[in-house]
């Protein structure tokens, strides 16, 4: 506990029991419908064995509550050999000897249960209320594994919402084009979290200044629309579109389009799980990789921006013109301040109609509702500096306020991942404006 002293945002014990119970609720309603062949599937790079999946989850829940918390002795035989993600490589978990799906869930009830039982005794402490958001955000993640994995497998919708899920197949929520760039001023920006949110990942720690010179973005991430025309272009065979690594992607895996996208008698079609619908022409793409991002960019004649400038761009407060405040709106994509940097009036409309692994009456919850691929803000200019980085987050009071950043595998297409605003090539998925050479 001594490592987490300088923890002080605390929740009641209430509270953050509703949030464990929503969170395993969603996780059993994203699993329940599959019949218990399909929880057995392939190995594959960009998947886990579902049953393993769930058990990792209240695995993370005892290790990181009953054990540090409470000193508690393992709750399953040999669940440290089973489920701990950091000895228990990848490909190894199809061999292991897993729980059946009744004994899968038994443990997870059981942990459950321990978990609910202590927050009855007494109210949290700032430190127990963290590991208990960070145990609920991390269950939430796998929820949208378990989400990605459905589209993967080619598994049905899952049953959870089907409304919602519905609606996002089609151009009615406000959609329609939302053409041009955004001015973003340039100026030192605090990247990074700072100490007085309630709660941050240890990769967003802590803000830092950069300066960003100014820039223009697009308005609005880059569209089916606009990536048809790439391909329809001859995008995917022209090699001098793509970098070095990025062409021979393209080579092995034969792309020539998104890897769900087929050409139907009308015009484009996408999978969505177990079936195919046509592209929403001004809905983000997405499940394109790093790669296809570049070259998509390297084609219209503008460039992905540097973490920073997302950031600056999703988050930045002009404080006057040409001026940026050093600190982050927390709650940068509501309507209050959509007109003060012109691209959030474009990106709030696409958090409503991207594609995403969460369901939109999910307020309660903070991830990664789609992921964009930028460059490195310290490397902008080498084709291996790249990263990955979510929307900004809800207008919550608890959860992330910082757009949440990792490195990124320019092979992934899960994740629901997609091409931010461009900058313009001068400054693009998005895409942007000013090379990244001339970013310090």
């Amino acid at each position: 506990m001594a490592l987490m002293g300088d923890k002080s945002f605390r929740l009641p014990a209430s509270e953050l029991g509703q949030f464990v119970k929503e969170t395993r609720q969603r996780t059993l309603a994203l699993v329940d419908d599959l019949a218990d062949g399909e929880l057995e599937v392939p190995l594959m790079e960009i998947v886990n064995p579902f049953r393993w999946e769930l058990g990792h989850t209240a695995f993370f829940y005892e290790v990181f509550l009953l054990r540090v918390l409470d000193e508690i002795e393992p709750l399953m035989e040999g669940a440290d050999d089973l489920y701990n993600s950091f000895t228990v490589e990848h490909d190894t978990r199809w061999g292991l000897a897993l729980p059946s799906r009744g004994g899968t869930l038994d443990y997870m009830a059981q942990v459950l249960d321990l978990c609910l039982e202590r927050l009855d005794r007494h109210e949290p402490s700032a430190q127990e209320t963290y590991l208990y958001l960070l145990a609920v955000l991390h269950e939430d993640m796998h929820g949208e594994a378990f989400t990605y994995m459905r589209q993967t497998l080619e598994y049905s919708l899952p049953s959870l919402g089907e409304e919602d899920w519905a609606g996002q197949t089609t151009d009615t929520h406000g959609a329609g084009a939302c053409p041009g760039d955004a001015e973003v001023p340039g100026g030192v920006f605090q990247l990074g979290a700072t100490p007085d949110q309630p709660f941050v990942f240890d990769n967003e720690k802590w803000a830092h200044p950069v300066e960003v010179s100014p820039f223009r973005i697009a308005r609005a991430p880059v569209t089916n629309g606009q990536f048809a025309e790439f391909v329809e272009d001859g995008g995917y065979l022209r090699p001098e579109l793509w970098g070095y690594e990025g062409w021979v992607w393209r080579i092995r895996a034969a792309a020539r389009h998104p890897l769900y996208w087929r050409r139907g008698s009308s015009g484009w079609l996408r999978r969505h799980f177990d079936r195919m619908v046509a592209i929403e022409e001004h809905a983000p793409v997405i499940h394109v990789t790093w790669y296809e991002a570049e070259a998509y960019c390297n084609w219209a004649g503008r460039r992905l921006p540097t973490e920073a400038e997302w950031d600056v761009a999703a988050s930045g407060d002009p404080i006057r013109i040409g001026q940026l405040s050093t600190r982050a709106l927390r709650a940068a994509w509501t309507s209050a301040h959509s007109r003060r940097v012109t691209v959030l009036s474009g990106a709030a409309r696409w958090w409503a109609t991207c594609g995403s692994g969460r369901l939109r009456r999910s307020t309660r919850f903070r991830v990664t509702y789609w992921i964009i691929h930028t460059r490195s803000t310290q490397h902008p200019g080498l084709d291996t500096a790249r990263c990955s980085k979510a929307g900004p987050g809800r207008p919550d009071p608890v959860w992330p306020v910082t757009p949440t950043g990792t490195s990124s595998n320019p092979t992934a297409t899960t994740c629901w991942r997609g091409s931010a605003p461009a900058i313009e090539e001068e400054a693009g998925f998005s895409t942007a404006g000013r090379r990244p050479a001339d970013i310090s």
